[in-house]
């Protein structure tokens, strides 16, 4: 006969076993979702992420030219079509190239990461950006930048056009509220 201990050895057991299980196949998910099984690929998304980080023109040629070898190694890498969609935005900003040049293939680059990841926050954030600068759909803004936080709590650059987007039409003290948010989720931002 079980002693009490050995049932309450058996339950805490079966419940590690199952919050294991959980933690595991969420950590899976993750990992599936923003990453590719092309090592070549996902090293091109790196160092075209250390480019974009810079925000400047030159450097946002760089990143296009990694994140378009990223895409043509893996045409499903999501995380690849949202980030050349997001350096290809840096263009109108920092160069001068016509926004009528560079939304179709902007627009191209988020149809491809929402299509391969629906799910994907920094795909919907890309088209929250795309939105506000090509669009001036406001109202979509806020809606696809909501969606990218609830998809992904700790994306800060999710938060950052939402508060964006809030503080242009208006709604500065939700907009800071946002804003706050960020700040303690990524102080450097």
């Amino acid at each position: 006969m079980p002693g009490f201990l050995d049932i309450h050895g058996e339950i805490g057991s079966a419940v590690a076993a199952q919050v294991k299980l959980k933690i595991i196949t969420e950590d899976e998910r993750q990992f599936a979702r923003k990453t590719t099984k092309d090592p070549e690929a996902y090293d091109r998304y790196l160092r075209g992420l250390y480019h974009l980080g810079r925000y400047n023109l030159s450097d946002a040629q760089k990143a296009v030219k990694y994140f378009q070898s990223a895409t043509e190694r893996d045409p499903t890498y999501a995380l690849a079509h949202s980030a050349l969609a997001d350096a290809l935005m840096v263009f109108p900003i920092s160069g001068d190239a016509p926004s009528s040049q560079v939304m179709p293939p902007v627009k191209e680059a988020i149809a491809l990461a929402l299509q391969s990841d629906p799910n994907s926050a920094e795909a919907n954030t890309s088209d929250a950006q795309a939105k506000f600068w090509f669009d001036w759909d406001f109202k979509g803004v806020e809606d696809t930048a909501r969606r990218a936080i609830k998809l992904n709590e700790n994306y800060t650059l999710a938060y950052l056009w939402l508060a964006h987007v809030l503080s242009n039409t208006g709604r500065h003290e939700e907009a800071l509220a946002i804003m706050q948010q960020a700040l303690v989720l990524d102080p450097s931002h």
